[in-house]
């Protein structure tokens, strides 16, 4: 049940947050508008308010935390950096767990 969750609903929306996040801060940094620029702004910061509420889920938040104390307050600081290593902790963990049940 968890598995299915993760693999059908939750790193879909990682992936898809993590595309969208990137295109919203390479619009706020690009647009010529000043308005689109502020439109991209806010909707990144949605976007790192989505990414936040999945990673906070209990199920990811069990696989992807790591000894450091502050991981997720710097969280919105490396967002680029840091949530694609967390994709690869989770989809590892779902191979992992493939592995065991065959």
């Amino acid at each position: 049940m968890c598995t299915e969750k993760i693999e059908k609903n939750l790193l879909p929306k990682l992936r898809s947050y993590l595309q969208d996040y990137k295109e919203y801060k390479h619009t706020a940094k690009h647009a010529p508008r000043k308005d689109v620029r502020i439109r991209a702004s806010d909707s990144m910061n949605i976007t790192l308010d989505r990414i936040c509420e999945v990673i906070n889920d209990p199920i990811i938040s069990e696989i992807i935390v790591d000894d450091h104390p502050y991981q997720f307050e710097e969280f919105p600081y490396n967002v680029e950096i840091d949530l694609p290593k967390y994709i690869r902790k989770i989809e590892s963990y779902l191979e992992k767990l493939k592995s065991e049940k065959e």
